[in-house]
């Protein structure tokens, strides 16, 4: 079979290992993985949200839309960032952002 020819190379092995040695692997697997817990995570915490800061669960979905336009409306800028700085150093400013944002919710009150 394909699978078992591809993978008995040892000419590949050096180079498929030595991706796994890479730190910003493992902080982009990090940034992903929050990312995707957060995102599945607001559904069931907005009642919630909603009642700590005291508005209606259907107005939070408002405020959680607007979070996503300022993704898509942030993502040109920061491109064009990334040609010019390090995308590593965005890309760990990034996370750190993510990280701090995140925390904050639990101070909502």
């Amino acid at each position: 079979p394909l699978f078992l020819s591809l993978s008995t190379h040892a000419a590949d092995m050096p180079a498929a290992t030595s991706m796994f040695r890479n730190p910003y692997l493992y902080l982009y697997s990090f940034g992903s993985f929050s990312n995707g817990l957060f995102i599945s995570l607001r559904g069931p915490l907005i009642p919630e949200l909603a009642r700590r800061v005291h508005v209606e669960s259907g107005a939070l979905g408002t405020f959680l839309g607007l979070g996503g336009i300022s993704g898509g409306a942030f993502s040109i800028p920061v491109g064009l960032l990334l040609d010019r700085v390090d995308p590593h150093a965005v890309f760990v400013a990034g996370v750190i952002l993510r990280a701090v944002s995140v925390g904050a919710i639990g101070l909502c009150s």
